[in-house]
């Protein structure tokens, strides 16, 4: 029983930064250990509680003490992460509707969603474990791939290297942070752990399917506040969502200029606009509120 206490309370630690866990996890995990009742295979609701609060404060210490070139590292890197895990669902839904309508679509279409799934994940992959260049790479093969399925077979070579649909929109954002962070260079992670992030994309992130059973943008929205209420836990959160509302934000321009879109449009441009600067603002002001209470506190 003690085996499965002792993974109970590594879980919960998990909820501490990597820095913090090295130095002072296994002293916590041993002290937690020597203070259960025997017999115990689970934490008391108590020590869960103090935990994870404990776990909130650490974080908000370290982001107050992290460097801000650091945090905006940090921060591009969720940010491409998270637009490559959009690219990736929306590919892969593509691939799906067109796999469920083979008599009304070309074969040669739906090869083409699978190839961008592919290599989106790829993608996805390699950034999340430090491989910028064969991420670029790999957003340029997808980017193309999407390109041919959706405007080579049927409309011809004219309008081939036209921006496609909605879903090129963050590949191509992904692209330039992924060129960005090639030079930049933060520390990485496990890669493959990413791709789970690829399922919950298809529901949470803005995407032109009905995949979210009628959530959006509701589910989005919920994404963004989460990433505006994490500015004092940690700062390189509200960047990435920064990047998925810029992100968007391209892609209602680009249309509103090339005259697909009403003027009707620009109330929903001027509103994620005006998200994007809400969650890069709130990372100066974070950081403030966080250094008065440390101040006050002493």
């Amino acid at each position: 029983m003690t085996g499965s206490l002792e993974r109970r309370y590594r879980r919960l630690l998990s909820a501490y930064p990597g820095s913090y866990r090295r130095q002072r996890g296994d002293e916590i995990l041993t002290t937690l250990l020597d203070m259960s009742a025997p017999g115990r295979d689970w934490p008391a609701p108590r020590e869960v509680a103090g935990l994870l609060v404990g776990a909130a404060r650490t974080r908000m210490r370290i982001n107050l003490s992290r460097p801000a070139r650091e945090v905006w590292a940090g921060g591009l890197r969720l940010a491409a992460l998270i637009l490559l895990a959009e690219a990736c669902s929306q590919a892969a839904t593509q691939a799906g509707l067109d796999l469920t309508n083979l008599s009304t679509t070309l074969p040669a279409e739906t090869a083409a969603f699978i190839v961008a799934t592919v290599l989106s994940a790829g993608a996805l992959a390699s950034v999340a474990s430090g491989r910028y260049w064969l991420g670029c790479a790999a957003v340029v093969g997808a980017g193309a791939a999407e390109m041919v399925g959706s405007h080579g077979f049927r409309t011809g070579p004219a309008t081939l290297f036209g921006p496609a649909q909605e879903y090129f929109w963050p590949l191509a954002s992904g692209l330039a942070v992924c060129a960005a962070l090639a030079w930049v260079r933060p520390p990485t992670g496990r890669g493959l752990w990413w791709l789970l992030a690829v399922p919950p994309a298809a529901v949470i992130l803005p995407n032109q399917y009905d995949a979210t059973v009628h959530i959006q943008p509701y589910a989005a929205f919920a994404f963004l506040a989460v990433c505006l209420l994490s500015t004092v836990v940690d700062a390189r959160v509200p960047v990435a969502g920064a990047a998925v509302c810029l992100s968007y934000a391209a892609y209602l321009l680009y249309f509103l200029q090339a005259g697909w879109f009403g003027p009707e449009v620009w109330p929903a441009f001027d509103f994620v606009t005006g998200l994007a600067g809400l969650l890069l603002a709130s990372i100066p002001l974070g950081r403030l509120v966080l250094r008065s209470r440390s101040t006050n506190a002493r």
